[in-house]
């Protein structure tokens, strides 16, 4: 790291949560490296369609 001890990287955040059908989508996307590469990142909870109650879907994409 060029002599630093440390690293600083900036990102965008957005989450958004549909109340109705009870899901959460949130996307995050680098910012102070895009010269060097980009990364997007969406990651999405909903109900498990067996057990809605008590279980939580999960699925994580990310693009370079």
């Amino acid at each position: 790291m060029n002599g630093c001890d440390s690293l600083t990287i900036n990102y965008v955040k957005s989450t958004i949560v549909d109340l109705v059908d009870r899901l959460i989508e949130i996307s995050l996307s680098n910012v102070s490296l895009r010269a060097h590469i980009k990364v997007e990142d969406r990651s999405f909870y909903g109900l498990h369609p067996d057990d809605p109650r008590y279980r939580t879907v999960f699925l994580q994409e990310m693009r370079k």
